[in-house]
């Protein structure tokens, strides 16, 4: 791109050489030749004929506001400078490969949209940032809207994003949108014509897709846009060139990024070693929790790491809980309660006894446990349902904090210390609705059922091994799932609340 400023020179003696402006180039083919000087001649005949600016005609000759004039236009002109991706984006280029592939399949004159979904903390904004700043160079405009999902939930919030959108890609803040609608014309008529690049990171709903990128005819043909999510199905009309899948971390990348945050350093010290395979064992391969609890250890001594690991796995870091909730607390109450169910006592158990078990409980389960696996949280592996161990321990921490220092007013206790403690100091309340009890904690100990009189709407019990006796009628009558296992007694008594069990 050429941009001629002409300063104390008409564009007229530039173009055809007249003036002073011959007399000098006259004196320039003594000294360089005839042959250069036709080159500049032509050169500059071209330039000259090309829009730019006249500093006699543009500002009356005023130098600092011509000045001024030039850096606004080569600001609406330049392209952004490329965002920053990650401090050390372990892992990062081999995924961007992928995509690349994918964009490879379509058509470069259509209009292409590609979606990365995965769970929180994956890295999906890392690679949208690494996909845009690759190609950003090759479009008219870009323009990455970060936080999609936070900054439409604020007041006016779609009206802001749509603004922010035009403003990036028109480079001027003299866009004034005053409602979605007006937002959506003004979107499809401005941009219908300019090849872009558009990034909308952390999508959740559909209502955002439908103010900001609803169809592709709204942009010019070449144009491209990326969409980063949780949910797999938001996108659900995309074809499977269109789709990715963010994916965990390798144990190598895992191993290097973690130590890289650690230590500054691909490995760990030769002491650390062992505790750093269990840390990134615990971190199931996901770069949030890596790069969180790499800095959160960096410079601590080795007593520190374990004082520090023994603490995370009994309650997860913060920043990696905030940033896993975040799925959690779009959903509704009844899909809440049956992850927290699966979290707490059915993770890989097979999806159909989870679900029958469920329904009994009058959760709409079928629909419940197909939002999950939408948004991330729930995977299917063969017949059973299972979570990445991090998205478990969000949910029983939710349940933990529901009431962190009395167990006994929990909705759902799994912890084997707390469920002895409960049971033996028949600490439970009507709030416990599930009770899962490790034997090994309580081997050799006989249990009345009088421990479990106050657990009112118990519905999921677990007591594998007990040795229990006393009155059954005590049992909740709620009851619908029941393993025990080995259990000592030849009969059970007819008073036994079974009733309403389903498994």
């Amino acid at each position: 791109m050429v941009l001629p400023i002409f300063y104390d020179v008409h564009p007229s003696q530039v173009r055809k050489q007249t003036g002073c402006f011959g007399e000098a180039l006259a004196t320039h083919k003594v000294r360089f030749g005839a042959q250069k000087i036709e080159k500049w001649t032509s050169a500059l005949t071209e330039a000259a004929n090309l829009s730019g600016w006249d500093l006699q005609n543009v500002v009356d000759g005023h130098e600092s506001k011509f000045i001024g004039s030039i850096i606004q236009q080569v600001l609406q002109e330049v392209n952004q400078t490329p965002l920053d991706v990650a401090w050390y984006p372990v892992g990062v280029d081999s995924r961007v490969k992928d995509i690349e592939l994918l964009l490879q399949s379509g058509c470069e004159d259509e209009v292409r949209m590609i979606d990365i979904y995965g769970v929180g903390g994956i890295g999906k904004t890392t690679l949208a940032k690494a996909i845009h700043n690759q190609k950003f160079r090759h479009f008219a405009s870009s323009c990455f809207l970060s936080n999609v999902r936070s900054e439409a939930e604020a007041f006016n919030g779609l009206v802001k994003l749509q603004e922010k959108l035009l403003h990036q890609i028109l480079k001027t803040k003299d866009v004034r949108v005053s409602s979605v609608a007006e937002g959506i014309n003004l979107i499809r008529a401005k941009l219908r014509s300019k090849k872009i690049l558009i990034v909308l990171d952390d999508v959740d709903h559909t209502s955002q897709l439908e103010s900001l990128t609803r169809e592709r005819r709204w942009f010019g043909l070449g144009s491209l846009i990326i969409i980063t999510t949780r949910d797999e199905h938001l996108l659900c009309d995309l074809g499977a060139n269109e789709r990715y899948e963010a994916k965990l971390l390798n144990d190598n990348e895992a191993m290097q990024i973690f130590s890289c945050h650690a230590f500054n350093s691909p490995s760990p010290p030769h002491d650390y070693v062992n505790l750093a395979q269990d840390i990134i064992k615990y971190s199931g391969g996901l770069p949030l929790a890596l790069v969180t609890l790499g800095s959160h250890l960096r410079g601590r001594s080795i007593e520190e790491w374990r004082y520090e690991f023994k603490k995370l796995r009994a309650i997860p870091h913060s920043d990696i809980q905030k940033i896993l909730k975040v799925s959690f607390d779009g959903l509704d109450g009844d899909t809440q309660c049956v992850f927290l169910d699966i979290a707490c006592a059915f993770h890989g158990f097979p999806e159909d006894e989870v679900t029958k078990t469920l329904n009994a409980c009058s959760f709409y389960s079928e629909s419940a446990i197909a939002t999950l696996v939408q948004k991330q949280l729930l995977q299917r592996e063969g017949r059973c349902l299972v979570m990445h161990d991090l998205v478990r321990d969000m949910g029983r921490e939710i349940v933990r904090m529901e009431s962190p220092r009395d167990p006994g007013r929990r909705s759902r206790l799994f912890s084997p210390q707390e469920v002895r403690y409960i049971l033996q100091g028949h600490k439970g309340s009507e709030n416990v609705e599930i009770l899962i009890v490790d034997p090994r904690v309580l081997k050799g100990v006989n249990l009345s059922t009088k421990a479990f009189k106050k657990m009112k709407n118990l519905r999921v019990l677990k007591i594998n091994e007990l040795d229990i006796g006393g009155d059954f009628d005590l049992l909740s009558k709620e009851l619908r799932w029941l393993s025990w296992q080995k259990r000592p007694l030849r009969s059970i008594s007819s008073n036994f609340p079974a009733e309403n069990l389903v498994v």
